[in-house]
């Protein structure tokens, strides 16, 4: 089988010939053969997991629902009307939200879901998303951090400040009166150590546009930027396990708006930056499990040119099954040997108020007990990541 498909179950590939069968990419598909209420039940269990709900619904609904069980239509209607007010709900947050930065001259990019549900597909209930994602400039963290105190956000953040601020490059803001919502403030694109300290923010900040939203305006990456980002992250973040609904952002972008991206400008610019392997692996998975004719010019342009050690083993962590090692390969790419323990050890005996809450520990009597628990099962998990990177 090809590694591009090895993580496509039969399910998954029925999913996709529903979807592509009612929206193609490229060549249109013929429909799947009729299936029982069993099948028709773990397609559905996958389909969740996989964050295809609502493209599914609306696949079905355009063949009639023919072939297709009353109680799939009745899941699948409630979560597409569940997927459609949630979405406009958080969609009219941001739009209070972006109109309190545009007063204050700030400016913020909003990424993923949110972005690509208005922008990039045709019914925004298509692309179900949870948190709100803003990317800032450093500098600006304050500022934003107080207009969302003021609209009733509240940072949730276990870690200590100082910590915080040296090592990650994003926060999460709750809200826990209705409407409830997150809303996660980035001022970086990646949180892994060796891919941030690669990616060079500012290509990022020269490409973007702007779309509107009731009646405030955000601003998003433009399509080349758009399609850097979304392949860094799915690999980075999700290259062990890329779900579907994020294989398919990538697509329908390429489907979309190929025409628009530059290749050649972000090709050099990941070859340059040593990214070209996270971008090529989500591109080659992509046009596998959506079955995307990518041009071999377009495939060759993201092929690694250079291919370090340390480029394959770090990649290799990312993408394994089991991803814990990545925190070692993090520590190593820090400067200085002070970093390099201390967020070693941060990872292995984090804040007491993180480990109550994730123990749900209601004294800190046990703590002593929990941190040696924790120590043990951290052993296991990074040996267990080193042989799935090596499996891999």
């Amino acid at each position: 089988m090809d590694a591009s498909l090895k993580n496509l179950t039969p399910l998954d590939r029925q999913l996709v010939t529903w979807i592509l069968s009612a929206f193609p990419l490229d060549a249109p598909q013929t429909l799947p053969n009729p299936a029982d209420n069993v099948t028709w039940r773990a397609l559905l269990e996958r389909s969740t997991l996989q964050g295809t709900n609502p493209l599914l619904y609306l696949a079905l609904e355009t063949r009639s629902f023919v072939n297709v069980p009353a109680f799939v239509v009745e899941t699948l209607r409630d979560i597409y009307r569940r997927s459609a007010l949630s979405n406009a709900t958080a969609h009219r947050e941001l739009e209070i939200i972006c109109a309190h930065l545009t007063a204050q001259a700030l400016e913020a990019i909003v990424l993923k879901g949110a972005a690509l549900s208005k922008w990039l597909y045709p019914q925004a209930a298509m692309r179900p998303f949870n948190d709100l994602d803003l990317l800032i400039q450093p500098a600006d963290r304050p500022a934003v951090s107080a207009i969302l105190n003021q609209c009733d956000y509240t940072e949730t953040n276990f870690a200590t400040t100082d910590f915080h601020n040296a090592f990650y490059c994003e926060t999460l803001f709750t809200r826990a009166q209705l409407p409830r919502q997150s809303v996660d403030l980035h001022w970086h694109l990646l949180n892994a150590q060796f891919y941030r300290r690669r990616i060079k923010p500012e290509w990022f900040w020269e490409r973007t546009q702007l779309a509107t939203l009731g009646s405030a305006a955000f601003r998003l990456f433009d399509p080349t930027a758009q399609f850097a980002h979304l392949a860094l992250h799915l690999s980075v973040h999700h290259g062990n396990i890329p779900r579907l609904i994020q294989l398919y952002d990538i697509a329908l972008l390429i489907h979309k708006h190929g025409d628009t991206i530059d290749w050649e400008a972000v090709a050099r610019y990941v070859q340059d930056a040593g990214l070209a392997h996270p971008v090529y692996y989500a591109l080659e998975r992509t046009c596998a499990a959506w079955q995307i004719a990518s041009s071999p010019r377009i495939l060759t342009l993201f092929r690694p040119r250079v291919w370090h050690i340390s480029q394959r083993l770090t990649f290799q962590f990312f993408i394994a099954t089991h991803r814990e090692g990545a925190v070692l390969s993090d520590a190593l790419d820090l400067p200085g040997a002070r970093n390099k323990l201390r967020y070693v050890l941060r990872h292995l005996f984090p804040d007491p108020a993180y480990m109550r809450q994730r123990y749900t520990l209601a004294s800190g009597a046990f703590l002593p007990y929990y941190y040696l628990k924790r120590l043990a099962a951290s052993a296991w998990k990074f040996a267990r990541s080193v042989w799935s990177a090596f499996l891999h």
